[in-house]
């Protein structure tokens, strides 16, 4: 794949994330529907490919940079880190990965390590248990019925 090929993926995406961001479910602080939008995210501002890989490794290479952006408390712990630009950076899988080489392990690092991804990760464990003991209710209740234990529902 020609970088020029990576950059259009780059730029596809970096396009589609305010949607991905609102479909997630991510909400403001009203409790609306959050879609980040060009006046308060400079990505989404730069005109061309090019413009914003600059301005992604821009970004990254600033003092400061594994803070993290304004929005990253509302969006990593709503819908988790990988609902942020910067995991566009992150991604190892993407199709243009190896742009981000050099800053990926700094970019993974900063959202491994923010204190919003914490408080997703026990929002994933407590849905998880959760999920895991309805699994087990049912189960526990299809193993009566086929022993007898429980009669099948009548309708």
């Amino acid at each position: 794949m020609t970088r020029e090929e990576m950059l259009q993926h780059l730029q596809d995406d970096v396009d589609a994330w305010p949607q991905s961001v609102k479909d997630a479910g991510v909400k403001n602080a009203a409790g609306s529907a959050f879609r980040p939008v060009a006046r308060n995210n400079e990505i989404l501002r730069t005109e061309n490919p090019e413009a914003t890989y600059a301005y992604m490794i821009a970004a990254w290479e600033a003092e400061g940079a594994e803070e993290g952006s304004n929005g990253w408390v509302r969006v990593i712990e709503q819908a988790g880190p990988e609902f942020t630009w910067e995991y566009l950076m992150a991604d190892p899988d993407k199709p243009y990965a190896s742009l981000f080489d050099e800053v990926r392990p700094r970019v993974q690092a900063a959202l491994e390590n923010h204190e919003s991804t914490a408080v997703w990760a026990e929002k994933v464990r407590i849905n998880q248990e959760a999920d895991d003991a309805q699994n087990e209710r049912i189960r526990r209740i299809q193993d009566e019925m086929r022993s007898g234990k429980r009669s099948r529902l009548r309708m």
